[in-house]
């Protein structure tokens, strides 16, 4: 097998995982160390901003090592009663909450993916339950950014938080 043949073998079995992989540079001070978190299976405890995450997003499973399966895309409203089910405080986090996610040391996704494992790389739009009277906030993880829509009947996904540990 040539070595165009096994890179292009390579190349196209990366993209069929399906996940994203952070590319990050730890020595810019705005990437989040992993050591910022206290992991425990399927939640990671931010110790700075003391607030506990799923390490999954909403409809993906947690399989020991990492978060499989495909992110839902929900409504907002949707992303409300997936954290209503969830039970025990979980809920859609503010856009505050969610920009604390953000590493700017990473991009595509641009968060620290050894404590956010098995991103989606087409669903990294992400709702936030914080709203105002120009519409409800996004938070892009594919670049960090942030956008507000008017309408609430788009379909993102939606990563569950609860105060505390």
């Amino acid at each position: 097998m040539s070595v165009r043949t096994s890179i292009a073998v390579l190349l196209a079995l990366v993209l069929a995982s399906g996940t994203a992989s952070a590319v990050c540079d730890t020595k810019k001070r705005s990437a989040i160390k992993f050591d910022r978190y206290e992991v425990k299976q399927k939640t990671a405890y931010d110790k700075q901003r003391r607030l506990t995450w799923q390490r999954c997003s909403v409809g993906q499973t947690w399989d020991g090592k990492s978060c499989l399966g495909p992110v839902d895309s929900v409504t907002w409203d949707d992303a409300w009663d997936a954290a209503y089910h969830a039970g025990a405080g979980w809920r859609v986090p503010t856009k505050q909450e969610l920009l604390t996610l953000i590493s700017l040391g990473c991009h595509d996704p641009a968060l620290n993916d050894q404590a956010f494992p098995g991103m989606d790389p087409d669903s990294l739009l992400y709702w936030s339950g914080s709203q105002d009277s120009n519409g409800v906030w996004i938070v892009n993880f594919a670049s960090g950014g942030l956008r507000q829509y008017r309408g609430q009947i788009q379909q993102y996904a939606v990563r569950l938080v609860r105060s505390g540990r």
